[in-house]
C-alpha cells in the first residue's frame, strides 16, 4: 500500500465530509433564495398574488435549476448503489404522490366536492412523500 492510497474507513470519512460540502453549500443557496422570497413578500405586505419584479423571479428561478443540477451530480458522484437505489424509489412514490394526488384534487374540484387546487400543497405533499418513502425505504 502506497501513503496515497487511503484505508475503508479514510475514504468512507472522506466521502461522508465531502456529501456534507455539498449538502451544506445547496443549504446555503436555499437559505439565500428563501430569504430573498420572504423579503420579497415582506415588501408586498405578503400579497400572494402580487407580482415580483422579473430579475428577482429569474435569479430565484436560475439559482434553483443550477444548484439542482449542480449537486445533482455531485451528490450522485458519491452515492453508492443502494443509496442511488433509495433515491430512485423515493423520487418515483413522490412523482407517484402529484401524478395520481393533482388529478384526482382536481377533478373532485370540477365535481365541486373540494376546494381548489392549491398550488402549494401540491408541492409540499410531493416533498412529505419524499421524505416517507426516503425513511421506509432507508430504514425498513
Amino acid at each position: 500500500m502506497t501513503q496515497t492510497e487511503l484505508t475503508g474507513e479514510a475514504r468512507l470519512r472522506s466521502k461522508t465530509r465531502r456529501k456534507w460540502i455539498i449538502t451544506g453549500a445547496l443549504m446555503v443557496v436555499g437559505g439565500v433564495v428563501g430569504f430573498t422570497a420572504a423579503r420579497m413578500e415582506d415588501i408586498r405586505n405578503y400579497d400572494a398574488a402580487g407580482p415580483w419584479p422579473p430579475e428577482v423571479a429569474l435569479g430565484i428561478l436560475a439559482a434553483f435549476l443550477i444548484s439542482l443540477a449542480v449537486g445533482t451530480y455531485f451528490l450522485n458522484r458519491e452515492l453508492d448503489d443502494y443509496e442511488r437505489e433509495v433515491h430512485r424509489k423515493s423520487a418515483a412514490f413522490a412523482a407517484g404522490v402529484v401524478m395520481i394526488g393533482y388529478p384526482v384534487w382536481f377533478l373532485l374540484w370540477k365535481a365541486s366536492l373540494v376546494v381548489e387546487p392549491i398550488h402549494w400543497v401540491i408541492f409540499i405533499s410531493a416533498y412529505v412523500g419524499l421524505y416517507l418513502a426516503m425513511a421506509y425505504y432507508k430504514y425498513r
